[in-house]
């Protein structure tokens, strides 16, 4: 009878490929939810998660542009939701910038 071992090997990634699985699993978790089990129903995400998500990273901002300008002309929510999420990103690189000068 043969027995089963696991052996456990560390794998580094660089910086690039972390960045892409991160991603993909941000933009899974943002549209899918997280499955505990089979028999969870299929959870349709909102528009305003979908939109924080989109604004998340600069990269996303850029990938999901089109998806950026169409959501807020659905509903005037998602416009000031819009406007508050661009406000916290430029508060951030804003004091960023400030303070290494200060």
């Amino acid at each position: 009878m043969k027995s089963c071992c696991f052996i456990n090997f560390i794998i580094p990634f660089g910086r690039g490929i972390r960045h892409g699985i991160n991603e993909s699993y941000q933009k899974a978790k943002a549209e899918h939810g997280i499955i505990a089990s089979f028999e969870a129903p299929v959870k349709q995400q909102s528009d305003a998660d979908l939109l924080k998500f989109y604004l998340r990273t600069q990269a996303s901002r850029e990938k999901y542009a089109g998806e950026i300008y169409q959501l807020p002309q659905k509903d005037k929510n998602l416009l000031l939701l819009y406007h508050q999420e661009m406000g916290k990103i430029h508060a951030t690189s804003y004091k960023k910038a400030y303070a290494t000068s200060a």
